[in-house]
C-alpha cells in the first residue's frame, strides 16, 4: 500500500459493491454512473492472474458491460467502466 494513493487508500466514499482479498469494486468518485474493478495490489502492472481475475470479475457482476483500463491514476491497476452512449 502507498499512503498517498487514493485507490489503496479503499476509502468507502461511493457506493461499494463487491469485495474480495484481490479487488475491490465501488462507483467512480468522478463519474459516479460508472464502477471501478481494482486490484488492491498497488501496481501498474498486474500480473496474467490478476488480469484474468478482476476481467472474470466483471462479467460476472456485470455481463453487460464493457471495461477499459483506468486511466486518472496510472500508478495503481484498475478497469473502468464504459458508459453505453
Amino acid at each position: 500500500m502507498t499512503s498517498n494513493c487514493e485507490l489503496c487508500k479503499a476509502e468507502h466514499l461511493t457506493e461499494w459493491k463487491y469485495e474480495d482479498d484481490v479487488v475491490y469494486v465501488c462507483r467512480c468518485k468522478s463519474h459516479p454512473a460508472e464502477w471501478l474493478i481494482v486490484l488492491k495490489r498497488h501496481t501498474a502492472y498486474p500480473t496474467q492472474e490478476e488480469l484474468m481475475y478482476l476481467k472474470k470479475i466483471a462479467l460476472r457482476l456485470f455481463p453487460e458491460t464493457h471495461f477499459r483500463e483506468g486511466a486518472s491514476i496510472r500508478d495503481h491497476y484498475h478497469l473502468h467502466s464504459v458508459m453505453s452512449k
